[in-house]
């Protein structure tokens, strides 16, 4: 082998290297990219998963807070009856000296007051509203599913048992209960039950029938 073949060699053997240098700092650039991409997809899991357990967390707080309500209004119903029962003063076992000097209100001085108890029952009745709506909106969901914008259709529009905003709020919460999953099918959102759900009851459907 003559010099100039020699070194004609000697080249080419430097640009394979070089190539080879290239593309192993591209492969190194390309490993760092999808390394910082998977990261960051860690993260945005991670922060989701925060989001769902504040939001359970969230749920079970309110539920707590649901059950203490019904707690004080048996309280406050019993303590209501108590308070009658005791009262029971008659006007003619009282001395006539005594009566004849008491200054009784006039009709149109009474004012009836409106009783607490019946507040809270009509704020109770609110919040089981919510309930009964969600059980209803699951006992329309068949069991091979449905078509989400059909269900909205009945449930809004048909029925108008409430608003578009109210009704995805209600689908949110089931699926955060995990009583329900939607999927994507054909270009079309299907709505499925994914939990053992209780038939609707008839004292319930009493109640929708007549707006409560």
């Amino acid at each position: 082998m003559d010099s100039t073949k020699e070194i004609q060699f000697k080249e080419q053997i430097k640009k394979s290297f070089s190539a080879c240098r290239k593309d192993i700092e591209s492969l190194q650039q390309l490993v760092y990219s999808q390394s910082h991409s998977i990261s960051q997809l860690l993260e945005q899991a991670k922060l989701k998963d925060e989001k769902i357990l504040s939001l359970e967390q969230s749920i079970n707080q309110n539920q707590d807070k649901f059950n203490t309500l019904i707690q004080e209004i048996s309280l406050l119903k019993n303590s209501l009856t108590n308070s009658n029962s005791s009262v029971d003063v008659r006007i003619d076992e009282v001395p006539q000296n005594i009566t004849s000097n008491l200054k009784l209100p006039k009709k149109e001085e009474i004012k009836v007051e409106k009783d607490p108890y019946e507040a809270l029952l009509q704020f109770k009745a609110k919040l089981n509203k919510r309930e009964i709506l969600k059980q209803k909106l699951l006992s329309m969901i068949s069991n091979g599913g449905m078509v989400l914008s059909e269900l909205k259709f009945l449930f809004v529009e048909h029925f108008k048992y409430c608003s578009k905003a109210t009704f995805y709020n209600y689908l949110k919460e089931l699926e955060l209960s995990k009583q329900i999953r939607i999927e994507r099918e054909n270009s079309k959102n299907m709505i499925y039950i994914s939990g053992n759900v209780s038939n609707i009851s008839d004292s319930t459907e009493f109640e929708l029938e007549h707006n409560f």
